[in-house]
């Protein structure tokens, strides 16, 4: 996925987000042969699929590229013993110029690495980060609800550490009932569910009308 957002502009011309086990199934074995089956795989592109791929080549090899490689530890398995062809293909892949990993720590396999400048832990938001997001998000009186809530019950303290998840459990609570009903782990899931349904649904209605705008054009 090629990521546009203003992030990281004055130091690489593309982020590429990978997440690796898409990396299942691939067939190539080259830098390109990835872009060509992973990256540039709309039917739009088809005729310029193999340009496309050789200019973010060059890109990659000029440094102008920044990969985001996601879920090391969930290709591990497929990555073999040494000498299998796909775990050298991926040895390359992890050793572009400029490369952010992200893996879960358990089974990880080091010996897939290439020499690493900087490692951190991600270990989610402590009792006073809780607080301050959720007094940001809300409104005070919400906020006061949702602080309170949070502090009652141990299954949702341990959900609020987790960044997205607290952004999700805000975002949802604006949905509750305000009156006469007490908010239950069961009730807040479903509603939590129901939210990001909406969310996905309506981000996919946007995706449709878009494709179906671009073949009326191109009809």
């Amino acid at each position: 996925m090629l990521i546009d957002n203003g992030l990281w502009r004055d130091r690489f011309e593309i982020v590429l987000w990978i997440p690796l086990r898409h990396l299942n199934g691939l067939k190539s074995r080259t830098l390109d042969g990835l872009f060509i089956e992973k990256v540039f795989v709309s039917q739009y592109l088809s005729q310029e699929q193999a340009a496309l791929a050789s200019a973010l080549v060059t890109y990659a090899q000029q440094g102008k590229v920044l990969f985001i490689f996601d879920g090391l530890d969930e290709i591990v398995a497929e990555a073999g013993d040494e000498g299998n062809t796909f775990r050298t293909f991926l040895k390359v892949l992890l050793r572009q110029q400029n490369v952010i990993i992200t893996s879960r720590p358990s089974g990880l396999d080091v010996g897939l690495l290439p020499k690493i400048d900087l490692e951190l832990e991600t270990i989610g938001f402590i009792q006073q980060n809780v607080e301050d997001f959720v007094i940001k998000v809300l409104d005070p009186d919400l906020a006061r609800i949702v602080r309170e809530f949070i502090q009652r019950t141990p299954l949702i303290q341990g959900l609020a550490n987790i960044p997205v998840q607290l952004d999700v459990i805000c975002f949802s609570w604006t949905s509750l009932p305000t009156e006469g009903v007490t908010v239950t782990m069961t009730g807040l899931y479903q509603l939590m569910v129901r939210k990001l349904w909406c969310k996905g649904a309506f981000r996919l209605a946007r995706l449709t009308a878009l494709v179906q705008t671009t073949e009326v054009q191109k009809g």
